[in-house]
């Protein structure tokens, strides 16, 4: 038992290991009552026995080889990700290939996404004046802008203002956007004015729960007060906005 050293996927170490476990079956119970190694016998099985089950899933993974849009791709996909899903989580832990069969699937569901696209597109045919003609065209644009739905509901934002309207539109296009595949992401060109916008709303709450607090604490009669998610100075009865233009 002592002998067989790091359990690894080899010839060798499964022959060290199948001797030790011939030699102990080979004992009398007596004999076997006085093995005090028994427990690192069965966990160098257990530790090959994990091994092989995760290179089956390798194996699995690396057949599915360039990921095309055919049923036979698909099915090398969902074979792996069976395999794997079967595993134990020792033995989930071993196979090392998982970032591939990750990426496999991410490009099949992109390749069904655009392919969607293309037969909407390739059932327009001759166009024409025509509602059911202009239907099919705004069949096919639907679709396609539904892979780029992220940068439609970052140009809904706006101006930003501190309203359950504004922080509504940036929600919708912050989760549009997170919706998106890493690939999908770097497509973007628009990100940086979706985190603009979330920024703005942080820095308008900010300054209006100072002007709520300023309202609560002061008695003066130059304040700023909130009205319509937005902040205005206060001076007397006359109201001014952060430019200095009165308002009524």
């Amino acid at each position: 038992i002592n002998k067989i050293g790091t359990v690894k996927l080899t010839d060798a170490s499964k022959a060290l290991i199948d001797a030790a476990r011939a030699a102990y079956n080979a004992l009398t119970a007596d004999q076997k009552a006085l093995v005090t190694k028994l427990a690192k016998l069965e966990a160098a099985e257990k530790k090959y026995a994990d091994l092989v089950a995760a290179n089956d899933v390798d194996e699995k993974i690396n057949k599915i080889g360039t990921v095309k849009l055919t049923n036979a791709s698909k099915a090398l996909i969902d074979a792996a990700r069976a395999a794997y899903n079967a595993l134990t989580a020792d033995q989930k832990a071993l196979v090392t290939k998982l970032a591939t069969l990750e990426a496999a699937e991410k490009k099949y569901a992109d390749l069904v996404a655009a392919n969607d696209v293309d037969e909407k597109i390739n059932k327009i045919g001759t166009v024409k004046l025509t509602d059911a003609s202009k239907a099919l065209i705004d069949a096919a644009r639907a679709a396609y802008n539904a892979l780029t739905a992220d940068q439609k509901a970052i140009d809904a934002i706006g101006v930003v203002e501190y309203t359950d309207a504004s922080k509504a539109l940036i929600d919708a296009a912050r989760a549009a956007y997170n919706a998106l595949t890493a690939d999908q992401k770097a497509l973007v060109t628009k990100h940086a004015i979706l985190e603009a916008a979330e920024q703005a709303y942080k820095d308008l709450k900010a300054e209006a729960t100072e002007a709520i607090d300023d309202i609560r604490s002061s008695d003066i009669n130059i304040q700023k007060v909130l009205r319509n998610g937005k902040v205005y100075i206060l001076v007397g009865e006359k109201m001014y906005d952060t430019t200095g233009k009165m308002v009524e």
